[in-house]
């Protein structure tokens, strides 16, 4: 099937019409628009998300995809069967809808998700080394994102593309992950991974048959040790929109680096500790590095790691999106969505109704 482009997706989303989903459609819902005019869209590496808001201001993000993947349907209906069971309150609700979008003559699918809460790491970075030119909240975030992936390894999953697009801190540097195309349930045990994600956050031998709870052993600790180290001189120096500072070329030869043996080197135990085990994990198979109990065992780490959220089954887990998406046409104007428990969305931008007319030239793409 040959997927539409993303100026094609732009000019037709514009038109919420065009949406095979009766809530979208109906009087409450707004689009968000950028500076010029034409619907936001945050790009992956595989598709792009729209955000919209109802008239009770909570938000959502519709997804499209730009090339098709053999078993899309049946990965999704796996892992939302899966998010069902498991409640997590660091991920959000979803449902994959088959023929939910009209472009032209033909429809295609799409996912619509809980808009995710929070910043970007890197934007959470950024805006952290402004205050100080010191990255305060790097042991928070490490030690809720290490929660978060030994969590995940409890239930036998995994994210996949653990990456600053990927990983949205809250309040308390809370972490929410979003996309979850390349996801590990158990339901999905001896399949292929669809996709290998951000190189410079993944071991350099991994490949699509790298697919189980333990893909997110080399991000993870790679993460950890990038958030030990990082300062405003090298964030300003070595970050670009596709890695926090190390590279892949870090990786592939890990004694060479400078970065890496800039913390073998560190008087800091934490750092020097960190340092050791990704140089070690570059060695050894994707699958095979066991990052949780390996930083378990290292005091120096797990003290300088603060934790200020365990993740946990969420007992007031509402599936908002299984409901509006299942509500026909005379459901929609009946729909009392302020009665359902959701978690608070981040309110900014101020949206604007989709009946503007679309420019097709202009462009405002925020990569993640």
């Amino acid at each position: 099937m040959q997927f539409p482009s993303l100026r094609a997706y732009m000019a037709t989303i514009a038109n919420l019409d065009n949406i095979n989903i009766p809530f979208f459609k109906s009087k409450s819902m707004q689009i968000y628009l950028n500076r010029r005019g034409v619907p936001y869209m945050s790009v992956g590496g595989f598709g792009a998300v729209f955000r919209f808001k109802d008239k009770n201001n909570h938000q959502y993000a519709l997804k499209v995809f730009t090339s098709h993947v053999k078993g899309r349907d049946k990965r999704y209906s796996a892992l939302h069967k899966t998010l069902q069971i498991t409640k997590f309150p660091f991920m959000v609700d979803f449902q994959y809808v088959e023929n939910g979008l009209n472009v032209g003559k033909k429809t295609f699918p799409v996912v619509v998700m809980e808009w995710g809460q929070g910043t970007p790491l890197d934007s959470a970075i950024a805006n952290d080394l402004n205050d100080d030119n010191i990255f305060q909240s790097a042991p928070r975030i490490a030690g809720n994102l290490f929660n978060v992936v030994k969590t995940l390894q409890e239930w036998n999953m995994g994210h996949g593309d653990l990456q600053e697009g990927n990983l949205l801190i809250g309040d308390d540097d809370k972490i929410f992950l979003i996309d979850y195309d390349g996801m590990f349930v158990p339901s999905l045990d001896g399949k292929k991974s669809t996709e290998v994600g951000l190189a410079n956050y993944q071991h350099p031998k991994r490949k699509n048959t790298h697919f189980n709870s333990f893909l997110d052993d080399f991000s993870l600790l790679t993460i950890l040790y990038q958030l030990s180290i990082l300062d405003s001189d090298l964030w300003q120096k070595l970050h670009d929109d596709k890695s926090i500072i190390l590279k892949k070329a870090d990786y592939l030869k890990p004694n060479k680096s400078s970065l890496i043996k800039k913390g073998l080197k560190s008087k800091e135990p934490h750092i020097n500790a960190l340092a050791k085990l990704l140089t070690g994990a570059c060695k050894k198979d994707p699958l095979e590095i066991n990052a949780i109990k390996l930083i378990s065992a290292e005091p120096e780490i797990m003290n300088w790691m603060v934790f200020t959220s365990t993740p946990a089954v969420n007992t007031n887990f509402t599936p908002i999106i299984s409901k509006v998406v299942s509500l026909t046409d005379s459901e929609v104007n009946d729909f009392e969505e302020d009665k359902i428990e959701i978690i608070a969305q981040t309110p900014e931008p101020e949206p604007v109704q989709e009946n503007r007319k679309h420019d097709p030239g202009a462009w405002g793409l925020h990569q993640i």
